[in-house]
């Protein structure tokens, strides 16, 4: 399966990265790729933000992300 180009929080992402530390079990780096959503991420964008992951344990978090329905896939602008 290929990644969508561009990703953006859902309701469900909106409430997780409201939570503070303790009220919450996602994991901090969940937390971290979701505050970078918050307008919306091209996905290039977020893989350089995040070069100190390997970009396929990024693209796992984003499949993993998506699947807990926290994002969801949207089309680049054109």
């Amino acid at each position: 399966m290929a990644l969508a180009k561009v990703y953006h929080l859902t309701a469900s992402g909106k409430d997780a990265i409201a939570k503070k530390e303790g009220e919450t079990t996602l994991p901090l780096e969940y937390r971290r790729l979701l505050s970078l959503l918050l307008h919306e991420g091209h996905v290039n964008v977020l893989l350089g933000r995040l070069r100190r992951f390997p970009d396929r344990l990024i693209e796992e978090w984003l499949k993993e992300l998506e699947e807990l329905k926290l994002i969801a896939p949207g089309k680049a602008p054109a």
